[in-house]
């Protein structure tokens, strides 16, 4: 289980507990390969998997972030056919989704704002790259600093 250091895992009303699942340990992840968002019920005693994402890499996991209710958790994704990134906003409850119009680093105590770095162009400056991001015949080039 992951969690960044930056972005409290507890659920606003204290009863959850939301992780990414890394899918290994033993190597870097290749463009496209999923891993999970995890919910911990801490008053049911239930772990269950509430959505899955391409849109993660190993430091930041998929930046999971709580918003105003238990009913608000962004996490990143990436569309695998054309390598965009985006956010979800998810209710982990009902398991209603709604994709965002881009990524989250973080999202504001109301749930109503955002912030993120153009999460395609880190692929550029970062050694082993975020994962969604790299499409698989552009890592290469962009690894070894021709993009």
């Amino acid at each position: 289980m992951h969690r960044f250091f930056d972005s409290s895992p507890i659920s606003p009303s204290g009863r959850f507990v939301a992780v990414f699942q890394l899918p290994f340990e033993n190597r870097q992840p290749e463009p496209g390969e999923i891993g999970c968002v995890r919910l911990i019920d801490l008053q049911g005693g239930t772990n269950k998997i509430v959505a899955q994402t391409c849109g993660w890499e190993p430091q930041l996991g998929a930046n999971i972030n709580w918003g105003a209710t238990d009913h608000e958790l962004f996490f990143n994704d990436v569309d695998t056919g054309t390598w965009q990134p985006f956010a979800w906003k998810l209710d982990p409850i009902s398991g209603k989704k709604e994709r965002m119009e881009a990524t989250v680093y973080h999202a504001s105590s109301d749930g109503k704002w955002l912030i993120s770095s153009n999460l395609s162009l880190l692929r550029k400056t970062q050694k082993w790259l975020w994962c969604g991001c790299a499409h698989k015949s552009n890592a290469t080039q962009y690894m070894a600093g021709k993009g």
